[in-house]
């Protein structure tokens, strides 16, 4: 058997090495093509600065400014930040399923010219990328026809990337009651029938100043300011379908005034109408007539003893390590250690430790 040369099989070591890294780049570029053409969309989500929604012959265009998205078609208001960006981040994800036809001749017949076909359009600086949605695929409910502007193909994708761009105006409007965070509000003011009430924290305490001087329990008035923050519009209304005046002279208008720190002017002004049904209340701000729901009305103080802080002490329970009870014959001496309560005087025993806790909670 003839012997191979060091210097052959260097050279062949060579050639093999040469044709697998051919290969390797060769495969590498037909998977990334192939990749890149199975999704939907070609712009990345970071680059997308608008948004036009098409559906029953109406379009909704949202704009991103200075970070944050604003509706500025039919009206121009705020967009809901969290929704917009939850689409964006289905882009990215989408991918064409199968290609149907290269070059259909009806497309009526994928229910891409119906009025049901839902449409959008995506907008970056470079790039603008426009898809309609269609019917569902027969026998395939998971699956919906789809179609690119400029591009004859007609293909299939997931049935819920349709779902993500059929939204309504209410669904991309921003729906906050209050843009202000709880812990950015210094002073509360609320007017409610004979109730002229304004709240003041001071050292992160809250206060009442008006109509007396007061601790106010901080338990309900964190549970106004969380209501307002985390509470959602539930419609917003038209003027012209109002009807009777919810915000007439014959209703109990409530009115509720938030400031920020060294504001004089606030940053929020709501006006709360009469109630519409068993869980809605007409509601009023910046113009808008808006639904908000009952439970932000039912935290809102009537009276100054539902606000005013009732115990005559203010301390945290699990902190107190002795209770001394004075009589004018008798002292009795509680004291905690080790977590366990114990009566010291007038008898060493012994204490009830939810008794002793009911008593530290009553005061």
């Amino acid at each position: 058997m003839e012997r191979i040369s060091l210097k052959k099989i260097i050279f062949l070591s060579i050639v093999l090495a040469s044709l697998a890294g051919y290969f390797f780049v060769y495969e590498a570029k037909e998977k990334t093509s192939v990749t890149r053409e199975k999704k939907v969309f070609q712009v990345l989500p970071e680059d997308v600065n608008k948004i036009t929604f098409y559906k029953d012959d109406k379009e909704i265009i949202c704009e991103k400014k200075d970070g944050s998205w604003f509706i500025e078609k039919p009206i121009s208001t705020r967009a809901d930040d969290e929704i917009i960006n939850n689409i964006i981040s289905e882009i990215e994800k989408a991918k064409i399923a199968e290609i149907v036809e290269k070059k259909p001749s009806d497309l009526s017949q994928f229910g891409l010219t119906s009025k049901k076909a839902v449409r959008v359009k995506i907008k970056t600086e470079k790039e603008e990328e426009e898809i309609i949605f269609g019917d569902f695929v027969p026998l395939n409910k998971l699956y919906v026809y789809a179609k690119k502007r400029g591009n004859s193909e007609i293909f299939t994708v997931y049935y819920k990337l349709k779902n993500t761009f059929n939204k309504t105006l209410y669904e991309l409007r921003d729906k906050k009651i209050i843009r202000i965070k709880e812990d950015e509000v210094e002073r509360i003011k609320i007017v409610r029938g004979s109730l002229n009430l304004t709240l003041e924290k001071e050292k992160n305490i809250w206060q009442i100043v008006q109509p007396v001087e007061a601790l106010a329990d901080e338990e309900k008035v964190n549970d106004i300011l969380d209501k307002l923050e985390k509470g959602k519009i539930r419609k917003f209304i038209r003027k012209e379908n109002l009807g009777q005046d919810p915000f007439g002279p014959d209703t109990s208008l409530i009115q509720i005034l938030l400031f920020k720190k060294g504001e004089t002017t606030p940053s929020v002004r709501l006006f709360i109408g009469k109630r519409k049904d068993r869980n809605l209340f007409y509601a009023k701000k910046e113009k808008e007539v808006l639904l908000i729901e009952k439970g932000i009305v039912e935290s809102l103080p009537e009276s100054i003893d539902d606000i005013r802080q009732m115990h005559a002490l203010k301390f945290n329970v699990d902190k107190i390590s002795k209770i001394e009870i004075i009589h004018p014959e008798s002292k009795i001496i509680v004291e905690k250690k080790k977590n366990i309560w114990e009566i010291k005087s007038p008898l060493l025993t012994g204490a009830d430790d939810m008794a002793v806790k009911r008593l530290l909670w009553g005061i």
